[in-house]
């Protein structure tokens, strides 16, 4: 019988390794038959095993109105824990193209300020539905 023990607690200094450390914990899950359990037992292993900072994190989510216990729905936590670390580092990087975004050769200044002003609005509306 293979015994199996979850990733290592995640270093919440580097969100852009959250994709990895989420794949370790979903075959962790698997292996110790997490997955078989109840949602809420699924969520607290999944907060217990991510320790540091999740707990503050896991506080903060607002959920959508009409769900039952949302708090507890395993795919709903997750899936807030996924928006917080991937969506936050989208924005920075986003952010940083716009910095040297570059007119291209033969590309007019309108097309180019149309460039910009289109990239403005979706990092306006990513972070608009974060808030």
């Amino acid at each position: 019988m293979v015994k199996s023990r979850p990733p290592e607690q995640f270093d919440f200094s580097r969100s852009t390794e959250w994709p990895v450390w989420r794949h370790h914990f979903d075959g962790f899950q698997v292996t110790a038959k997490l997955d078989k359990d109840s949602s809420e037992i699924q969520v607290n292993s999944f907060l217990y095993a991510v320790e540091g900072e999740a707990e503050l994190i896991y506080e903060s989510f607002v959920y959508d109105d009409g769900e039952e216990n949302p708090e507890f729905d395993y795919k709903t936590v997750t899936g807030k824990f996924d928006e917080h670390f991937v969506s936050k580092w989208k924005i920075i990087y986003d952010r940083a193209c716009f910095h040297w975004w570059a007119q291209k050769a033969g590309e007019t200044v309108e097309a180019f300020v149309q460039s910009r002003y289109e990239l403005v609005q979706h990092n306006k509306s990513r972070t608009t539905r974060m808030s």
